[in-house]
């Protein structure tokens, strides 16, 4: 299988590389030039103008070999989805939602969230997101998401309650053909009483990306035939970011230190989504790329939701970075969450 993977930062390289041990040919592009330093040293760099943007003449060869090729496409750029979408049949492209892109909202910014895989008509594979808001511990900070917890319905009548809640929303994006990863933010304070969705992100959203594939086996084949069904091996997934100053200000900042990053053993390497790295082959080291400092992702899964948490956790302990900074109580809010949606509203999972 071959993919073109359009990485608006360094936000699908994690992925891009997860495609290439899955056996697949892919060749990955990064929009903004500054972030082309991440993952240097296994990823190629792309040619640019003397102003640092992307060659048009490339990126214009690059569609056409793509279409004639048969290459399926991922991206989060907007800009590089529509240009490449007058050239390819869109649904070999597997991007962002405009109406819900990040360059046009500012995302879902509840604590709970519906999730899911899009596949054109339905949403496959339901879970909730327990999201930790706050950038420093006890949800302090910018108000970003910094750590969130992925939990598996199995639940029959709850997963008919999911779909109810999210089907005008479903219904558009069955509309304009999109297929791929969705979160639906939720809104409690309703005049009703009622849970409502108040707000979509569509097309690779951070952190439910990475737990959603964590544990998913067959990543290029759910790509590339609309008919794949995932599983989600386990119940809970714990994801953590782990980085250090200017995060979370998603700008790079180039800073010129770039210190190794140490203490993981290999089995734990594996389980980070790595972002602001780059990859020394000879010396066998990993260090920070000196960018917008989201060094990676820590993951953990498991049947209950302490020991996801833990698995996630122990990876962020251990993991030596000078100005480390990450949320040691990420994922302590999962069982309350749990149980205020079964006390309120008779919700099992």
């Amino acid at each position: 299988m071959k993919f073109l993977v359009l990485s608006h930062t360094h936000s699908l390289l994690p992925f891009a590389y997860r495609l290439q041990l899955e056996g697949s040919e892919v060749q990955p592009v990064v929009a903004i030039a500054a972030f082309e330093a991440a993952w240097r040293g296994k990823m190629p760099q792309s040619p640019r103008d003397g102003k640092g943007k992307l060659s048009t003449n490339w990126l214009e060869a690059l569609a056409v070999k793509c279409r004639d090729a048969d290459w399926t496409i991922l991206t989060d750029d907007w800009r590089l989805q529509h240009q490449f979408s007058k050239t390819i049949d869109s649904s070999r492209i597997l991007g962002v939602w405009r109406e819900a892109s990040p360059e046009t909202q500012a995302g879902a910014e509840g604590a709970i969230r519906i999730g899911g895989w899009f596949n054109g008509s339905n949403l496959l594979a339901p879970h909730l997101l327990v999201v930790d808001r706050g950038a420093w511990p006890g949800g302090m900070g910018p108000a970003v998401d910094s750590a969130l917890t992925l939990i598996r319905v199995d639940d029959p009548e709850t997963q008919g309650v999911l779909d109810g809640l999210t089907d005008v929303q479903q219904a558009r994006l069955s509309e304009e053909g999109f297929r791929g990863l969705v979160q639906f933010d939720l809104q409690f304070r309703t005049a009703t009483g009622r849970p409502e969705v108040s707000a979509v992100v569509a097309g690779w959203p951070f952190l439910q990306t990475h737990a959603f594939l964590s544990e998913l086996e067959g990543f290029s084949e759910l790509l590339t035939d609309a008919t794949s069904l995932p599983v989600l091996p386990k119940k809970f997934v714990t994801v953590i970011t782990i980085s250090r100053a200017p995060w979370p200000t998603r700008k790079a900042r180039f800073r010129f230190d770039t210190p190794e990053i140490q203490g993981l053993t290999p089995e734990q390497m594996g389980q980070v989504f790595w972002h602001d790295v780059q990859v020394d082959e000879e010396g066998g080291r990993l260090t920070s790329a000196g960018l917008d400092g989201l060094i990676g992702v820590s993951r953990g899964a498991a049947d209950t939701s302490e020991l996801a948490r833990v698995r996630s956790l122990e990876v962020a302990l251990r993991l030596g970075l000078p100005e480390k900074q990450f949320r040691p109580d990420a994922g302590v809010q999962v069982q309350a969450a749990l149980a205020e949606l079964e006390g309120r509203f008779g919700v099992l999972v």
